[in-house]
């Protein structure tokens, strides 16, 4: 049996009752479809199109809050920096005293190696988050040019650069 390629049938297939239900994983289902099914009827296409300024402004909220999330990451990790580096250079000082025995800086150098491999981890963190956040923002984007691009007669998909597609995996 086909897929029902009216507008209803494509929310049924999608499982939303109206286009603002589509979600970031509803949208990609959606591009599958339109890329499996090219001879969806234009009026469905033009409902579609019709609310791509939803999507756009969905997309503008997620980029908001995403960007919020980012900054308020990036504050604690700076915060969490900040902190391990004034305990570094405390000890640093402890490491500079007179009184210090051999063990004493053994230790001090132990804690000194642990205290930079945790900020270097927390580096790792940033970046790995940051990284996510972006490969999230292109895969929405992304979804959004090729529903404008299917709908309008463009063949998008050949067009994007593979390493947009790829974020989507």
């Amino acid at each position: 049996m086909g897929i029902d390629l009216t507008e209803e049938g494509i929310k049924q297939q999608l499982g939303i009752t109206n286009w603002r239900e589509l979600s970031k994983g509803k949208l990609i289902e959606l591009l599958s479809l339109i890329e499996m099914n090219p001879k969806i009827d234009k009026e469905v296409y033009l409902e579609i199109l019709k609310n791509i300024p939803q999507f756009i402004d969905a997309f503008k909220e997620s980029m908001s809050v995403l960007k919020e999330t980012l900054a308020q990451s990036n504050r604690a990790s700076e915060e969490s920096k900040k902190h391990y580096s004034r305990l570094a250079d405390n000890l640093v000082q402890l490491l500079n005293e007179p009184n210090s025995t051999k063990e004493d800086k053994e230790n001090i150098f132990n804690m000194l190696r642990e205290i930079n491999e945790y900020i270097k981890e927390l580096d790792r963190r940033d970046r790995e988050f940051f990284n996510n956040a972006l490969k999230i923002g292109g895969v929405i984007a992304a979804a959004i040019l090729i529903i404008t691009g299917t709908i309008t007669g463009v063949k998008v998909l050949r067009e994007l650069p593979k390493t947009v597609l790829a974020m989507s995996k």
